[in-house]
């Protein structure tokens, strides 16, 4: 058994970010973190849909935002909801997505992906750790083409028009 990399993420000190984030919202801070939770795992079950070719319901503003990211990036999936462990380290963790992802140009890359459904990218610094103990924990027959991986979140939040990649993820 490995910690996960999300619970060791946890005993980081919080930024400055967050700390304001988890001030303004002392009273209703773990409703929003649980209906963020909700909206999560609809967006890997939204992802997973599309893997398999199905067509997702675009009255859903999620389903929406995702669609179109999928439709720009065109994404050649590698790996999905794949447990990955670092074993000389300690942890393990799920990755969302490791896939060849069209950039623009005409470019495409190899990019690790976590999706995620917060208002704010406060958590920004956290998610950076996120995906670098990851990557870290690929495993060892991945070879990656030049120049290796990148790493980006891919942000949805319904009440934006277009999700946001955040690529490369510095």
């Amino acid at each position: 058994w490995l910690p996960s990399c999300t619970e060791i993420l946890k005993a980081l000190p919080l930024s400055r970010a967050l700390l304001g984030w988890k001030k303004r919202h002392k009273d209703d801070g773990d409703a929003i973190r649980d209906e963020a939770a909700t909206r999560g795992t609809a967006v890997h079950r939204m992802v997973d849909r599309l893997i398999r070719g199905e067509t997702l319901d675009d009255l859903d503003p999620y389903a929406g935002l995702l669609m179109d990211w999928w439709a720009r990036a065109k994404p050649s999936v590698i790996l999905h909801e794949q447990a990955v462990a670092n074993e000389a380290d300690g942890y393990a963790g799920t990755l969302d997505l490791l896939a060849e992802i069209d950039v623009g140009f005409g470019e495409r890359v190899m990019c690790l992906i976590d999706f995620k459904t917060s208002r704010t990218s406060a958590g920004r610094e956290r998610w950076q750790a996120q995906l670098a103990a990851y990557s870290e924990a690929m495993p060892e027959r991945m070879v990656l083409p030049d120049p290796g991986l990148m790493l980006g979140v891919l942000r949805l939040y319904e009440k934006d028009e277009r999700a946001d990649f955040l690529f490369p993820l510095d």
